[in-house]
């Protein structure tokens, strides 16, 4: 006698509390069907040997969502796109549920980032827009989430722009920058903590005097 289901088929898991409605093959989840679990959340896609791996799009019960590839039952792989309750949005790669590779996060805020991923995190060469203050933008290097190493800030807009270029530490200029103010004037030097401090040179701009 053989139990082995195969072909289209439903199964109830009263341990777990989740009901499988799809194809099996050998007695597992196998193909493509519809996983719901007892927390209100959802899965219709391809399975492999009872785990969710291919396409498929999960409805998490905190109301976020998440569209594109699975394996060995993580979000994993590219062109990825991930929607939370906030409004909070990501077209990208995973690795093993989180963000990690190259991605694009817009923010529940309006603000955006495209750039390098790494565990969640913002990492490697990417780029900041902020929606507050038109014109904030930041193009550089990213470590845990913050600015790391060499980057350009750019606040505002047009002929009252400012801008910094050089060294950045936690998010701050630290090392080795040139800001430029609004006003057209330069400072060239060293930064500690977003502030200047040891050598430099200030260049202040004097307006051309018209006759």
């Amino acid at each position: 006698h053989n139990n082995d289901r195969n072909g289209r088929g439903s199964y109830t898991d009263a341990t777990r509390g989740t009901k499988y409605e799809g194809e099996f093959k050998g007695n597992m989840m196998s193909g493509v069907g519809l996983l719901l679990s007892p927390d209100g959340s959802r899965y219709e896609g391809q399975f492999q040997n009872n785990v969710r791996s291919g396409i498929g799009k999960m409805n998490y019960s905190d109301g976020s969502t998440y569209e594109g590839p699975f394996s060995m039952d993580r979000e994993h792989g590219e062109h990825a796109k991930r929607v939370w309750a906030s409004g909070e949005e990501y077209k990208g790669e995973f690795k093993q549920g989180l963000r990690e590779g190259f991605g694009t996060t817009t923010y529940a805020n309006g603000d955006s980032y495209s750039g390098g991923w790494r565990t969640d995190k913002r990492s490697g060469k990417g780029t900041m827009y902020w929606r507050e203050g038109a014109g904030f933008r930041y193009i550089g290097f990213w470590e845990n989430g913050i600015q790391c190493g060499k980057g350009n800030l750019t606040e505002g807009a047009g002929d009252d722009s400012a801008s910094y270029y050089g060294q950045f530490l936690r998010g701050k200029p630290h090392g080795k920058g040139q800001k430029k103010f609004a006003d057209g004037s330069v400072y060239e030097g060293e930064w500690v903590g977003g502030l200047r401090e040891g050598q430099g040179v200030y260049h202040y701009f004097v307006p051309a005097e018209h006759g």
